[in-house]
């Protein structure tokens, strides 16, 4: 710093460091600014697609086909796996410390006692396994099924559906195993036809789960006294949360259905079981939405609660759902997600795939769930979209309500990408567009960006969750760690999508306004993200700091008189914020030691009452001295010869004096 006052020809390396941060910043924010005005950050229909890219990948935690099946909220994540194992872990929270819970469909084993989570040191995950009353024939199954509602969540696999509890001191707790018992004769209501002793096949118990508040759904197969298999779905009620009972048995009695489940139950095959009655399920509210791919038709039931008999629940069907389309293998109704504003049916096929959204009903109007609002492949073709050609297209669906919008994902097992969707409840009053195509989302790899990698959906927090549970596994090992769960961060409306350098993760940005600002998967444009703002305060951030420092040069030239190198100096000292002084190291010394040495003269007649009552602290005569003497033994060191001599006198001096009043004596 020193050699700043020597002149203006060499500048420090931080001050030209400061230089180039100003520039690149400039740059940077003309770079944003123009790519915000040629990308379009609310496109509509017609527009190009945002093309999104997955933001992080979760582990497949050892588990073989991670990522079959999926379910979130705000709180929990479920993932099936191909290997009869689920995984359910804690969301919503930054570094959420509670352990993951790995359900085991197909173990036997002791070291799982019924009804405990059982924590393993080998793999730091607690474990469940089945514990429920059941046949041999359901201990086997090679896909584990979940379902999440609140901090709830549900296993389905081996004959058993196990619920578990997320509790708010991040540790897990089990609530109940289903069935409780393998006899049908428990349900409070059943179908009139059914009389004699039924009993459920375990090897169907939980071919399909669906969670909702206080209740739950089950796919099944029950058996009467001719063993011969009926489909159905199970309903059970919560009376405690640790306490759930037999509601209702809901069947298809029809032709088609007996011999399609009594086929299924002679193979024992899950994927024959994944086509019929109960292949889909989807609860809210009042309303149970169940699939029928075989036949291709949705039937909805009501929740109806009579006081006759005591408090008494009961479904009613109320709609029947068909798929209008003549063209062979649709399987209308194989994946269902039901909200409070659409009922969403997902329509898997080689040629004609897609999804169908319906608006749901509006109090007691149950036919409202006949009123089509979208219609997926019919809008990719109508406006020659790539999608118009996907296969397999809504082999998985889910949605997710935010504000006045609802989050749509479509899941399809062979394309190489997923769409997202924007409905609007407020457009759906108002008779106007309801949904839109807003977004593609893809794998950023291209050695990973193969078929079916997002095969299945969910939406939880603020992430949307896509799932591949073939990415790895061709090798044919079944007994690794395969499988593949990515996400994109979704924000709500009046946020926008903005990328955290220091935490290298997207976060959602406040820019209040639900108009400008939709939120989703849409990042935020130049003005909404703040840039101007954040630059304008780093240049004024910059420069104060340059003037606080130019503050402290100034008062230091000031205490030094004029700065020496002339008005260069001083103008390069002021203006680069680069601290001069004008005193070498030598000179400061003797400067400061000749100031001490003026006060040590000023205060010698200390003896005096006057001077004591004026001190504001008394120092010892002998201490004073040598204090004086120390400081004159420093000037001899640095001074010349001349100096040293007179330097040696002014030390002499006073030990004369000493002699001379010891010759004297006493008096």
């Amino acid at each position: 710093n020193s050699a700043a006052g020597q002149g203006f020809g060499k500048v420090p390396k931080f001050a030209m460091q400061r230089v180039w941060l100003l520039l690149l910043v400039g740059v940077a924010a003309g770079r944003l600014q123009e790519h915000d005005e040629s990308e379009n950050h609310a496109p509509s229909l017609h527009a190009k697609l945002l093309d999104v890219t997955f933001t992080s990948c979760l582990p497949n935690y050892g588990v073989h086909g991670l990522g079959a099946s999926m379910s979130s909220t705000d709180r929990v994540h479920a993932m099936g796996s191909l290997g009869g194992i689920a995984i359910a872990r804690c969301i919503g929270t930054l570094n959420c410390q509670a352990p993951v819970v790995q359900f085991d469909g197909n173990s036997t084993s002791t070291r799982f006692p019924p009804t405990l989570l059982t924590k393993l040191a080998s793999d730091d995950k607690v474990h469940i396994a089945p514990s429920c009353p059941r046949s041999e024939a359901g201990l086997h199954i090679s896909e584990a099924k979940v379902s999440t509602y609140g901090s709830n969540v549900a296993f389905a696999g081996g004959g058993c559906v196990e619920l578990v509890l997320l509790q708010d001191d991040l540790s897990w707790r089990h609530l109940q195993s289903l069935p409780r018992s393998l006899s049908a004769q428990s349900f409070r209501h059943k179908p009139s036809w059914l009389t004699g002793e039924w009993s459920l096949l375990s090897a169907s118990f939980g071919k399909q789960v669906a969670l909702g508040e206080g209740e739950i759904a089950v796919s099944a197969t029950i058996l009467d006294s001719a063993m011969r298999p009926v489909p159905a779905v199970l309903i059970y009620l919560s009376i405690s949360p640790t306490e759930w009972i037999e509601a209702e048995i809901i069947t298809c009695e029809s032709q088609e259905c007996l011999e399609h489940e009594a086929a299924c139950a002679r193979s024992q095959d899950e994927t024959c079981w994944s086509s019929g009655f109960g292949a889909s399920l989807a609860l809210h509210a009042q309303f149970l939405a169940i699939g029928n791919p075989r036949n291709s038709s949705v039937m909805i039931y009501k929740q109806e609660t009579s006081a006759k008999q005591g408090l008494d629940i009961k479904w009613n069907l109320v709609n029947v759902l068909f798929d209008d389309t003549t063209s062979s293998g649709r399987r209308f109704g194989a994946s269902l997600s039901l909200g409070s504003s659409f009922l969403i049916v997902g329509i898997p096929d080689q040629r004609e795939s897609g999804i169908r959204i319906f608006a749901t009903p509006d109090g007691q109007r149950s036919k409202d769930f006949s009123k089509l609002v979208f219609d997926l492949h019919d809008t990719c073709c109508k406006h020659n979209m790539d999608c118009c050609s996907s296969q397999l297209a809504g082999a998985f669906v889910t949605q997710k309500e935010q504000a006045y919008t609802v989050r749509v994902a479509v899941g399809n097992d062979v394309s190489k990408s997923s769409l997202l969707i924007d409905c609007s409840t407020a457009a759906l009053k108002q008779q106007t567009t309801v949904c839109k195509i807003v977004a593609r989302v893809r794998s950023a790899s291209a050695s990973e960006n193969a078929a079916g990698v997002a095969a299945t959906v969910a939406m939880g927090g603020e992430s949307v969750f896509f799932g591949n549970s073939k990415a790895g596994c061709e090798d044919g090992d079944s007994s690794g760690g395969c499988g593949q769960v990515c996400s994109v961060t979704s924000c709500q409306p009046g946020f926008c999508l903005l990328y955290d350098w220091s935490e290298n993760n997207h976060l959602c940005l406040n820019c209040n306004d639900d108009d400008d600002c939709p939120g989703g998967v849409e990042r935020c444009a130049f003005e909404q993200a703040g840039f101007v703002t954040i630059v304008c305060l780093g240049i004024f951030s910059l420069c104060f700091l340059c003037c606080c420092i130019c503050s402290l040069n100034l008062r230091f030239f000031a205490t030094n008189n004029v700065p020496q190198g002339g008005s260069w100096g001083f103008l390069l000292a002021m203006f680069c914020c680069l601290p001069f002084s004008r005193f070498s190291d030598q000179e400061r010394d003797e400067r400061l030691m000749g100031e001490e040495e003026e006060e040590s003269d000023a205060s010698s007649d200390y003896g005096e009452a006057d001077d004591l009552e004026n001190m504001k602290g008394y120092i010892p005569p002998s201490v004073k001295e040598a204090l004086r003497m120390s400081v004159l033994r420093k000037g001899k060191l640095s001074a010349g010869p001349e100096d040293q001599d007179s330097t040696e006198s002014e030390i002499e001096r006073p030990q004369q004096g000493e002699e001379e009043r010891a010759a004297k004596g006493p008096g």
